[in-house]
């Protein structure tokens, strides 16, 4: 295998000739590929702008309906037609939990101590595994319809599910017991999502409403109503403070969980959003969209700062690892995508790129400093690592910079000598 020096050298000395740094700079650094930017997408002087890229993509046999992952991001789960996939995300290796479901699974959610996975799906059901060894400890039985949503407290006590029968069902986790019966919504229940405290249970449903339930009693505390047509789903921040919510009216809305009043609605998606998720920290939300894109969006003030795109159709569900450094994407499409934010020293490279640009020196690639060429090359690589935390997939790395490579020349201009490039071409070939 050639060395990364060696693959990049003979790339440059195909295409490094008279080309124009400037539209490399606005595509390339400014977020070109993976993210674009859109109407609402806002960035405030001096605010440090996270930009997540692509960085894999997995395919599966079926449209992938629910994803979580573990904290640290290391393993992401993955409901995919009948099935559940444990993706080890440093290994790249996918396992199939043993045994399946009777029909589509829709949701999967693990465990605080992440001992558990705990999956649902059109059979009525709802399983539990050992995340360890990949088997199914139980199968709980209760529901009439489909079981769209699932979610466990984080003492691991208490496990919580949404159906097709119009009802919300409490589980002891460690009997397999059903607890208690929550009535209220009219319709099908989309989604559910419990309060970091076990406090509260909130859920969306097929009524447009969403319902704030008191865990202990089982009594419904507030009906959150405003959204012009179904609720997907809901999430909570971790303080418990705000919940979210992704609607089939193409908005997303922030609600004040104390007061049970709107704060925010989001505007932005074309279709309906399917999944919502939100940062440990509070500070970001992620949105999966009938419009094949995944938004990210500032919590404190509703801007949307990155539109990713990828997906051809449907993106199902998104969920982010608790450091906010890694965040997936189940579509539609049949594929897992895993997006990771630029690394800190891309802000660096920008920076000298940009002082580059506007020292008056003629910024065609023949005149870059080779500090700046080095630095793209290890800022790009660096990247690549940091999103596969192995050496095992150095060239999948080198593939990646070469890639990258291709995009900062591919959308620069041609300045002084636009046939340079096919000359050069025709002298090597009669070499």
């Amino acid at each position: 295998m050639h060395s990364l020096r060696s693959q990049i050298e003979h790339f440059e000395g195909e295409h490094g000739r008279s080309l124009s740094l400037r539209r490399a700079y606005n595509k390339l650094l400014g977020g070109a590929g993976e993210s674009k930017s859109g109407a609402g997408e806002s960035k405030s002087a001096g605010e440090s702008k996270t930009e997540f890229t692509c960085v894999r993509s997995l395919t599966m046999q079926h449209p992938v309906h629910s994803l979580c992952v573990l904290a640290d991001g290391s393993q992401l789960f993955s409901g995919s037609g009948r099935t559940i996939q444990k993706w080890d995300v440093a290994t790249n290796t996918v396992q199939t939990l043993h045994g399946q479901h009777g029909g589509l699974v829709f949701s999967v959610c693990v465990s605080a101590d992440e001992s558990q996975l705990f999956s649902v799906s059109s059979d009525n059901t709802i399983k539990m595994w050992d995340v360890a060894t990949g088997a199914c400890m139980q199968t709980l039985h209760g529901h009439t319809f489909d079981v769209y949503s699932v979610c466990v407290s984080a003492d691991g006590s208490r496990l919580f599910s949404g159906s097709l029968d119009e009802t919300i069902k409490v589980w002891d986790v460690e009997t397999g017991a059903c607890v208690r019966t929550l009535r209220g919504h009219r319709y099908a229940v989309y989604s559910v999502c419990v309060s970091a405290d076990g406090s509260r249970l909130f859920s969306g449903s097929q009524d447009n409403t969403i319902k704030v339930w008191d865990v202990a009693t089982g009594a419904c505390v507030h009906t959150l109503e405003g959204h012009a047509s179904v609720v997907n789903s809901v999430c909570v921040s971790a303080d418990g403070s705000r919940l979210f919510s992704g609607s089939g009216d193409k908005t997303i809305k922030v609600w004040d969980v104390a007061t049970g009043a709107c704060v925010h609605t989001l505007k932005g998606h074309t279709k309906w959003v399917q999944s919502v998720c939100v940062s440990a920290d509070g500070s970001r939300l992620f949105s999966g969209s009938g419009d094949k894109t995944i938004k990210v969006w500032d919590v404190a003030t509703g801007a949307c700062v990155q539109t990713l795109e990828g997906h051809p159709t449907w993106v199902y569900s998104v969920c982010v690892s608790a450091d906010g450094s890694r965040l997936f994407s189940g579509s539609q499409d049949k594929t897992i995508k895993f997006w990771s934010p630029l690394p800190k020293q891309w802000e660096t490279l920008k920076s000298e790129i940009s002082s580059f640009m506007e020292s008056g020196v003629d910024s065609s690639v023949s005149n870059i400093p080779f500090g700046l060429k080095q630095a793209f090359r290890q800022v790009t690589l660096n990247h690549f690592r940091e999103g596969l935390l192995n050496l095992k997939a150095e060239a999948d790395a080198i593939g990646f910079v070469l890639s990258e490579y291709r995009k900062f020349y591919k959308y620069c201009n041609l300045r002084t000598n636009p046939g340079a490039g096919a000359s050069a071409r025709k002298k090597r070939k009669k070499e």
